[in-house]
């Protein structure tokens, strides 16, 4: 029998006040500087409003009489409910059609079209599932090389360096079936 331990990580927490909108870039950048730093800091602003919503997002408790005294307004914290977070916001995504290719999550499985070169990434905090330019420019050119060189030999390998999601990586494998290096630094990809 496998004993399976559930970890979950510790709770996030918000911070949130009201400001109006020509002191809310000082506040941002005050909640940035206040030990502990905040993971994330953003202001939510309503074009029509004459005030801004300025949140900023913790690993702890952050002390809320302590922020309100600090910036001058009230402060409010709450922890956040604990998800995946990037998995949610790219959840919604729509599938990408770059030149031959489909990028697509688990989500849009059921929308691959025919004759598409279908490439499922699934969310997560590397970079590549396809909806930024760069990686929808370099899908869209390697579908047009391949197009190019229709009946010619593909290449031997391909390297992927800062490959992210290896997206690009799958998709050159699928087009030319050679060896391919994936590489990056970054731990989560």
């Amino acid at each position: 029998m496998v004993n399976k331990v559930c970890m979950t990580a510790p709770p996030l927490w918000k911070v949130c006040l009201t400001a109006p909108k020509d002191r809310a870039p000082d506040i941002a950048a005050l909640l940035e500087l206040t030990p502990p730093p905040p993971q994330a800091v953003l202001t939510a602003e309503n074009p029509f409003a004459p005030e801004t919503i300025v949140e900023a997002i913790y690993d702890s408790p952050p002390d809320a009489a302590f922020l309100s005294e600090l910036t001058g307004f009230e402060v409010l914290a709450a922890p956040l409910p604990d998800r995946d977070w990037v998995k949610a916001s790219q959840q919604g995504l729509p599938p990408v059609r770059a030149g031959r290719f489909f990028v697509y999550g688990a989500h849009d499985a059921d929308a691959v079209p025919h004759g598409v070169i279908p490439i499922r990434v699934e969310a997560g905090m590397a970079f590549g599932t396809g909806h930024h330019e760069t990686t929808s420019l370099c899908l869209a050119a390697l579908s047009d090389l391949a197009r190019y060189r229709e009946g010619a030999r593909g290449p031997r390998s391909v390297l992927d360096l800062g490959c992210g999601s290896g997206v690009l990586a799958i998709a050159a494998a699928k087009l030319w079936r050679c060896k391919v290096l994936a590489t990056d630094i970054d731990p989560t990809a």
